[in-house]
């Protein structure tokens, strides 16, 4: 009797335990609804970047391509796929983007393979074969440097006692309270192992890693001259110019930065400082929409151009 009540406790604990992706291990299981939600997120915002959607529902497609985690990179890979049989060339870039974003983060060496062996598979005589190339090629270094990672042994020490770079490399092994700890202690530290550390936490595909990650990304960046804080604006990272233009939006001598930001690659930053700039103005709003031209946005930038030097003329 003993013999079958454990085998039915292992059981029920078997049926308990995080399903996997058939994908890869890092990855987790997804429904069938899940699944059909990604690819119809991804398919939108191939037609918002096509010109097909506009207005709100193109605002509203690249803010859920924006939200997309770790468990779409399937979904981008067969998006990337389709995107590449077409002329356009904007969503193989975004997607590209994407998937460099997430892969560069990932130390799952099954994952990193199925998506140098997917990217681009079946795809000839294709005008994006180069971006295909290089996307390919990024992934490998990424496989790489995994494989000659060296195990992280788990933080015991008190936050307070670890160094600056110590701090940064928990952000990835820590979870719960500790993980709060860690993040608000990097947060009063300076240079760019913090920033590194709080960026990553602020890009996490944990909502609760995520959320305190910008808080405290927030508090870090609040501390920094506007020299400093106008060096993170052109930071390669959008979770770190995201942060920036928060925190630049509260300063009005940042304003010649933010208006920078209106022609940002990112959809996710550019939206950001137009609300940071609308909020500095309280009546003025130059856009540019979500679903904006690059010549629009360039005319955007211009109008709060012109908007600043009348009112910075006015102050004299």
């Amino acid at each position: 009797m003993f013999h079958l009540v454990l085998v039915g406790a292992l059981v029920a604990m078997a049926d308990d335990a995080p399903k996997v992706s058939p994908v890869a291990p890092s990855l987790p299981a997804l429904t069938k609804e899940e699944e059909t939600r990604i690819e119809t997120v991804v398919d939108r915002l191939i037609l918002a970047d096509t010109g097909r959607l506009r207005g709100d529902d193109a605002r509203k497609a690249i803010k859920d391509f924006d939200k997309l985690g770790p468990e779409s990179i399937p979904a981008l890979i067969r998006g990337l796929t389709r995107s590449a049989k077409l002329e356009h060339s904007c969503p193989v870039v975004l997607i590209s983007k994407k998937l460099i974003r997430l892969l560069d983060a990932s130390t799952d060496p099954v994952l990193l393979e199925y998506a140098r062996d997917e990217i681009g598979a079946g795809i000839k005589g294709s005008a994006h074969a180069r971006i295909l190339q290089d996307l390919r090629f990024r992934v490998s270094l990424r496989k790489n440097a995994v494989a000659r990672m060296k195990p992280i042994t788990p933080v015991t020490k008190p936050a307070a006692d670890l160094s600056t770079q110590e701090l940064a490399k928990a952000v990835s092994t820590t979870r719960g309270i500790s993980l709060r700890g860690i993040l608000k202690e990097l947060a009063k530290r300076d240079g760019k192992e913090a920033l590194d550390g709080l960026t990553t936490a602020a890009g996490s595909s944990n909502s609760n890693t995520r959320f305190v990650g910008r808080e405290m990304l927030d508090i870090h960046l609040g501390r920094m001259p506007a020299s400093s804080l106008s060096e993170v604006l052109k930071d390669n990272r959008v979770e770190a110019r995201l942060g920036a233009v928060r925190v630049a939006g509260t300063q009005d001598k940042m304003v010649p930065a933010l208006i920078e930001r209106i022609t940002d690659e990112s959809a996710a930053v550019r939206a950001e400082a137009r609300a940071s700039l609308k909020k500095l103005t309280k009546t003025e709003d130059f856009g540019p929409e979500a679903d904006a031209t690059s010549a629009q946005r360039r005319e955007a930038k211009e109008k709060w151009q012109k908007w600043w030097d009348g009112r910075s003329e006015k102050q004299r």
